[in-house]
């Protein structure tokens, strides 16, 4: 071979060399590639299982969304059912405050005329009363006459009849003494106050021989040295005793309870009145509770589902920011009710008016029971009243708010129409308590009917009924049995 071929051979040589080395470097790019495309088909695989896995909760998802969309159509469904049916509510309750109006201004309208009827028959009775005044001064003066040949006989004469003439009497009032049955057919003493002392002065047996009468029905007992002394006769104070050691301390008794009781009952129409207008301003203060209160709820409800329809995907973007506007609003409302109620405090007032309410009952019931049966009241009168006026104290002292002068003017209006209504009920008593006395005075000592006077009985009757009426006055009806004249 020739240096031309060697030199080829070495050119091909080289070139063979260089086309193995690409080769290498190829086939190393193609193992490189090859790994790459094994990686990336790996991560292909795994993308598409969580596309499906994702598409599987999507779908999922998009079941709950369905589901809780529906739930929600039907919680709102509900809600504009119960407002619905709150509107209705406030209309029939609008409807019916109206009615109470109305009825409210018609029973006002009948108050107004009863009490022009019952001032006329105040005025009219008060005339009556003046003419039974003077009716009963007469027979007052007749029934004396009848006792006077009597009293001077009926002045105490033993030491202890002296002794409790002085020590509860004590200047001048008569004790007359009468005999009478018992349950066991015995026949005891007893003895009953017909005059009380009408002004201080001591009366002594000898000095009352000079001159004892009656003016206007008033007995009046002329001493020796001029002097006289009226004592004005008294029915209330009538007392019956057998033993005369123990007479006086009766009588003390009587006198303490009564006083006792006139105390408790003044006490009684305190604590009432305070009782009905606390609990009338309680019942004023949570109606008005209630109309922030309700609102209040009602609102933050409607806030909540507003918000959550806002931040919902189904709903497009325009309704989504004017449900996040109306959550706002409602929320600024709310927050308005809420800090308005607070301020007014109309749940702190209503709470404390009701706490007063209950409080004043304890002491009503304590009161009631002690009118009932008088015992700490008598027996340590000032623990009692004192314990009373501290709790009456201590319940000003908790509840701070004042009841609102409109239930104080309503209620100090009824306790001066329930006076009247007492008065009225008090005269009449006291004009069939006349009637009464002035049939049995006029039937004491009768044996037969010859022996009344119908004619005069009924002049003494014509205040009480007009000419021609005369069964009006009520006179007891005469009855005849066995053909005789007695009264049966």
């Amino acid at each position: 071979m020739d240096n031309n071929d060697h030199a080829e051979i070495d050119e091909l040589k080289s070139l063979i060399n260089k086309l193995e080395s690409e080769k290498t470097a190829l086939f190393r790019d193609y193992e490189i590639k090859k790994a790459t495309t094994q990686i990336m088909q790996t991560e292909i695989d795994k993308l598409k299982e969580e596309s499906l896995s994702n598409q599987e909760q999507l779908r999922a998802n998009a079941d709950n969304f369905t589901s809780v969309q529906h739930e929600l159509e039907l919680a709102i469904n509900s809600l504009e059912e119960k407002e619905r049916e709150y509107l209705d509510r406030i209309k029939m309750e609008i409807a019916r405050q109206q009615a109470l109006e109305a009825e409210l201004n018609s029973v006002k309208t009948e108050t107004n005329i009863d009490r022009t009827t019952w001032r006329v028959d105040i005025e009219d009775l008060s005339g009556l009363n003046e003419e039974m005044e003077e009716k009963n001064k007469t027979l007052e003066i007749e029934l004396a006459q009848k006792i006077l040949e009597n009293l001077l006989m009926s002045m105490p004469t033993n030491q202890k009849l002296l002794k409790l003439n002085k020590e509860y009497n004590g200047y001048g009032i008569i004790i007359e003494s009468f005999l009478e049955t018992n349950q066991e057919d015995e026949t005891v003493k007893k003895y009953k106050i017909l005059w009380k002392r009408n002004n201080i002065s001591i009366l002594k047996r000898n000095e009352i021989l000079k001159g004892l009468g009656l003016e206007n029905g008033v007995l009046t007992i002329e001493k020796l040295n001029g002097e006289k002394i009226k004592l004005q006769f008294d029915r209330m104070q009538k007392f019956d005793f057998e033993d005369l050691s123990q007479g006086y301390q009766n009588l003390k008794q009587a006198a303490l309870r009564k006083k006792n009781i006139r105390t408790l009952e003044k006490l009684q129409e305190f604590c009432k009145l305070k009782k009905n207008t606390h609990n009338q301003a309680s019942k004023v203060y949570a109606s008005k509770n209630l109309w922030f209160i309700l609102p209040s709820i009602l609102i933050t409800a409607l806030s909540g589902i507003f918000s959550f329809l806002s931040s919902s995907s189904e709903i497009d973007t325009n309704t989504s920011v004017w449900l996040s506007i109306t959550v706002g609003v409602l929320a600024s409302i709310s927050t308005f009710l809420q800090s308005f109620s607070g301020a007014m405090d109309f749940g702190g007032k209503t709470e404390g008016h009701s706490a007063a309410t209950e409080e004043y009952d304890n002491i009503l019931t304590v009161i009631n029971f002690e009118i009932s049966n008088p015992n700490e009241s008598l027996q340590n009168t000032y623990s009692f009243y004192d314990k009373i006026k501290n709790e009456i104290l201590q319940i000003k002292q908790k509840c701070k708010y004042q009841v609102p002068q409109d239930i104080n003017n309503k209620y100090n209006t009824d306790q001066v129409n329930y006076q009247l209504q007492k008065i009225k009920a008090d005269l009449m008593k006291d004009a069939l308590e006349l009637k009464a006395d002035i049939v049995r005075n006029s039937l004491e000592g009768k044996t037969t009917y010859h022996e009344i006077d119908i004619n005069k009985l009924e002049r003494e009757f014509n205040v009480f009924y007009e000419s021609g009426e005369k069964n009006s006055c009520q006179c007891p009806e005469i009855k005849y049995e066995g053909g005789t004249d007695e009264i049966v």
